[in-house]
């Protein structure tokens, strides 16, 4: 497969039998030995013949060092193998100073040392090896970045092998697809990074946008005027002090800008070749994958054991201490210890286990139940709440002691989707609004499915939201997920706006005390018909407290208080979980047929509610 424009024009010179190299040196640049750039250009077609920028003479001593410069391939770089059953593959090269012109490269291994369908292509998966001193790991510090294995070694799951120089072809740019097992071992991520984006450049065309990463101008984003692929370059239409210029930058420091509605099609991956309009981005573009596999061996795990005493028995692991040596399995009803070294594991839970996939990623989402089948919670069964994807992890609540416990997504198995039907009961209630165009908004909930619910603004049309942008009065999504950290305080605050607070209310004061006389200024300010000072002595004074009062009171305790409403209320043992409330006690006017009279009232309260 063609790479780039370059390797194009190499391939079609090397049909017309020209002497053809590809720089591994410089991107673009091609070796040709012919006897003038004419015949060269005659060979061509006219698109082919508008790439070629520049034909430049070299001398012989400049030949001979770009022959030499050519047979050794600098590291890293691509090449595809041109012969033997690797034919066609793509490899990274790792080590080009080997004796007798051979090349060490990195390439997807093709022989499995276990079973595996013909024509399988994959990376090793080392927990699937035999532990034991056949297998040690090559490191990198403190990093495990390899392994040995019957005389192979592997890195990241590639095979590293041996090649002579004829059998490699260089390839300034493979496509994307032809190097996806690459990309999923993660070997030299910035290599690989520079790669992708070299790739993705091919398709950079006149009228595109694009931005600038690096240098002066970096977040400078320009309309493309020219492209030139050979080269590895573009020119962009630049404003600088009202003037339109043009600059040319290179393809690796810019990157193509994208936007709502633009027409796209896919180059790479499972949807490649499928066509549309872009409806809605990401405002940073994130990559999530897959955490490696675990090589270790986890609770829950099942494994066979090899040699010694319970060879040929299998089971299940239930204890796996810490740093130890030994693990114990349990084999029908005994619970049997051996060496780790002794065992292999035979991954029965994994045929359930949630896996990643390239098209779908994980298939699953809070509200949904899952059971944990390895690792220290084992058997653990309980309600997803959150999940974080980027590291490949969920949290969910326990069904026995209603804990949150966060496991690898691997690690789990889901036992049934998450039921709709557990918010039936919040139809007709009122919900608030957390994301979208309505967000902050609080509504009437009407319906639901398993991923949309439609709701009711209050004084507005129906709308329908999805549910994770919808949450119930306490605080949690309808997609089953409860709202944690900032989210919940946001939350707070917007069911606190919702509501009006009421207005302060003080009590209002009695009356303040007069003293009136027969003297005759308070006569002039408030006459009486009639004023006889003896009766005004004899006449109780009611704002203080005399031996009527006293009877009156001592008679109104003579018959038994029944209990109210609110006796529970007043025992010690509720009344001592509401230190930091108050009450207000509301007395009506007709109560046990009193009236507004200007008297001492006595209520028994609890302690803690008096201020």
């Amino acid at each position: 497969m063609i790479g780039n424009v370059t390797d194009y024009i190499a391939a079609h010179l090397q049909m017309k039998n020209f002497v053809v190299k590809v720089s591994a040196w410089i991107p673009g640049q091609l070796y040709v030995v012919a006897d003038s750039p004419r015949t060269i250009a005659d060979s061509l077609t006219s698109s082919l013949y508008l790439a070629m920028k520049q034909y430049v003479l070299i001398s012989d001593e400049e030949r001979e060092i770009v022959e030499r410069s050519c047979s050794k391939l600098p590291n890293p770089v691509w090449v595809r193998i041109k012969h033997g059953k690797y034919k066609g593959d793509i490899a990274q090269v790792f080590d080009s100073d080997l004796l007798n012109d051979l090349v060490a490269v990195l390439i997807p291994p093709r022989d499995f040392p276990y079973p595996m369908p013909r024509g399988s292509r994959s990376l090793l998966d080392q927990s699937r090896l035999l532990n034991g001193d056949a297998v040690s790991n090559i490191n990198r510090g403190e990093e495990v970045v390899g392994c040995k294995y019957k005389g192979e070694i592997y890195y990241k799951g590639l095979l590293l092998h041996n090649f002579h120089r004829d059998r490699l072809e260089h390839v300034v740019c493979p496509h994307a697809n032809d190097i996806q097992l690459h990309l999923q071992s993660g070997w030299d991520q910035s290599f690989l990074k520079s790669t992708v984006v070299a790739f993705s450049m091919q398709f950079l065309h006149i009228g595109d946008w694009a931005k600038i990463v690096k240098g002066d101008l970096s977040s400078e984003i320009r309309k493309v005027a020219s492209t030139d692929h050979p080269a590895g370059s573009a020119t962009l239409d630049l404003s600088l002090d009202g003037h339109r210029k043009e600059i040319e930058v290179r393809l690796q420091d810019i990157e193509r800008v994208f936007l709502v509605g633009d027409m796209v099609r896919v180059v790479a991956g499972p949807y490649l070749g499928v066509e549309g309009h872009i409806v809605e981005m990401l405002p940073v573009q994130q990559l999530f994958k897959p955490p490696p596999n675990i090589e270790s061996i986890q609770i829950g795990d099942g494994i066979e054991v090899l040699v010694g005493e319970h060879m040929g028995k299998y089971g299940i692991v239930c204890w796996l201490p810490k740093g130890g040596d030994n693990i114990w399995f349990q084999h029908e009803t005994l619970n049997i210890p051996v060496p780790i070294s002794c065992v292999q594991r035979t991954h029965l839970p994994h045929l359930q286990m949630l896996q990643y996939t390239k098209d779908k990623g994980y298939d699953v989402k809070p509200g949904d139940v899952v059971r944990v089948a390895c690792g220290p919670e084992y058997q653990m069964k309980g309600i997803v709440q959150s999940i974080n994807f980027p590291h490949a992890r969920l949290t969910l609540l326990s069904d026995i002691d209603y804990s949150l416990v966060d496991v690898p997504i691997s690690f789990v198995i889901k036992v049934c989707n998450a039921n709709p039907d557990s918010f039936k009961k919040e139809i007709g209630q009122e919900v608030f609004i957390i994301g979208g165009d309505h967000k902050g908004y609080q509504a009437t909930l009407y319906s639901l499915t398993s991923e949309n619910c439609t709701v009711a603004v209050h004084g507005q049309q129906r709308t329908t939201l999805q549910l994770q942008n919808v949450a119930t009065r306490y605080g949690m999504r309808l997609n089953g997920a409860m709202l944690k950290g900032i989210d919940m305080l946001s939350f707070c605050k917007m069911q606190r706006r919702s509501y009006l607070a009421p207005k302060l209310r003080s009590v209002t004061p009695p009356p303040e005390k007069t003293t009136w006389t027969a003297r005759p200024e308070d006569q002039a300010g408030n006459p009486l018909p009639t004023v006889n000072p003896t009766c005004l002595a004899a006449k109780p004074d009611a704002w203080t407290v005399d031996a009527d009062d006293v009877l009156d009171s001592f008679d109104s305790r003579t018959e038994k208080l029944k209990e109210g409403p609110l006796a529970w209320l007043m025992k010690k043992e509720f009344s001592s979980k509401f230190t930091i409330h108050h009450v207000m006690l509301k007395v009506s006017p007709s109560l046990m047929g009193a009236g507004y009279t200007i008297d001492s009232c006595q209520w028994l309260v609890p302690i803690h509610f008096s201020v």
